[in-house]
Order: structure tokens, then C-alpha cells, then sequence
């Protein structure tokens, strides 16, 4: 996996690199590359935080049910925050300049900002990618390790049955809970106001069209504050 995701990174860096140098040269077709190799770029960090939180669950649910060291956690707490942080700072710039990049089409007077946030994203990547390297390999040495302690079962991968400990919850998303559904209404309408911006600074003045989008956003998160403050009655 460790491999797949150098060649995706070096694949993406070069990507980026490319964009970057159409841009500077004026070049017709910059913002179509530069628009792939953005998203090319946030997927593969995306995809990476998403393997590396299932491999998170793993070890947690492993913890919870065989009773193990919860030192374990700790370890891979130590492991997850930086890791997240990281492509946390890298997809937040990978979006910086992607948003310059389409206000250009009306003030193109950002160029040099554009330009600017570009080659420190691409630097954030570059550094990044070997960062993320370098937790993969943790991780998969303390995913190793729990699976070594774990009990055997017939069926690789399957949890043994009856060994669970007491109190142990599996650590799964519940969206009956009123906490999880109020994120996700809440989420909803910030994410609809945020996209909306970025259409009326990267393409036209949408004006009017502003009125039904700040109703329907305002309904969205006036909904998941609703929500959150129901007292939670799921046994």
C-alpha cells in the first residue's frame, strides 16, 4: 500500500509541478490541468486519511474487544494527530489555490497571489507526502502488533466470538444519535453557503439567487442546532 501511494504522490507531484509551470507560461489549457491536479491531489490525500482512519478503527476495536494494553491507543493517537494535521494543512492549501484560481476569471489581479499559494501548496505536498509515508509505516507496524496480540480464529480476519470484554461498544458511526445527525444537517448548510461563494467569486454575481440559498442554509443548520439540542433517548 506504502508503494501504491509513492507512485500516486510522485504521479501528483508531478501534476502539480505541470499546472504550475502552464501557469506562469500563460498557457490556454492552465486552469483545466490545474483543476485536475488539484483534485488529483486533494483525492490521494483524502483517500490516504480514509485508509489510515479504517486502520485507526481496527486497532480500537481490537483493543476494546480483547481487553489489550491501551497503551496501544495511545500509541496511535500519537500517530493519528500529526498525520491528520498534515493533510489537514495540505488540502486546506491544495483549496486556497484552487478558489484563487477561479477568481482570476473576474479579478485578475490575483495572479501573483494565485501563483504564490501555488508553489507554497506544492512545497506542502512534497514534504507532505513524505510525512504521510512515514505514518503509514508506523501504522502499519502497530496494526502488525495488535493483530499479533489478538486470539486466533479460523476465519483470518473475523473476531473471535464470547472473548469480548465488559463494557466493550464497537466503535461504529450511529446515525440514530442526535449528535450525528445534527452534524450532518449543520454540515450541509455551511458546505451549500461555502460552495455558493465560490461560484459567485469564481464565475458571476448570482445577486438575487443569494435569497433562497441563505434561507435554505439558514433551514439546514437552524435544523441540526435543533437536533443537537434534543436530549439523545436511543438506548
Amino acid at each position: 500500500m506504502r508503494r501504491l501511494f509513492s507512485v500516486l504522490n510522485a504521479f501528483n507531484l508531478l501534476f502539480l509541478v505541470t499546472a504550475a509551470t502552464f501557469g506562469y507560461l500563460r498557457h490556454p489549457r492552465h486552469m483545466l490541468i490545474g483543476l485536475l491536479a488539484d483534485l488529483s491531489a486533494v483525492f490521494a490525500l483524502c483517500l490516504s486519511l480514509a485508509l489510515f482512519v479504517g486502520a485507526a478503527k481496527l486497532v480500537k476495536e481490537h483493543v476494546g474487544r480483547y481487553d489489550l494494553d491501551l497503551e496501544l491507543i495511545e500509541r496511535l493517537n500519537r500517530i493519528f494527530h500529526p498525520f491528520f494535521v498534515t493533510v489537514l494543512i495540505c488540502v486546506g492549501l491544495l483549496v486556497v489555490v484552487g478558489v484563487f484560481g477561479g477568481t482570476l476569471l473576474m479579478y485578475p489581479q490575483l495572479a501573483r497571489i494565485h501563483g504564490a499559494f501555488a508553489v507554497l501548496a506544492i512545497g506542502a505536498y512534497t514534504v507532505g507526502a513524505f510525512r504521510i509515508r512515514d505514518f503509514q509505516r508506523d501504522l502499519s507496524a502497530l496494526v502488525a502488533e495488535v493483530d499479533d496480540q489478538a486470539p486466533e480464529t479460523e476465519t483470518p480476519g473475523v473476531p473471535a466470538d464470547g472473548d469480548a470484554k465488559d463494557g466493550f461498544v464497537p466503535d461504529v458511526v450511529d446515525w440514530r444519535r442526535n449528535s450525528t445527525r445534527a452534524r450532518a444537517w449543520i454540515a450541509g448548510g455551511a458546505a451549500l453557503v461555502v460552495v455558493t461563494l465560490h461560484i459567485e467569486l469564481a464565475v458571476e454575481s448570482l445577486r438575487w439567487f443569494w435569497v433562497p440559498v441563505g434561507v435554505v442554509s439558514a433551514a439546514l443548520i437552524g435544523v441540526g442546532v435543533v437536533v443537537s439540542r434534543r436530549r439523545d433517548t436511543r438506548s
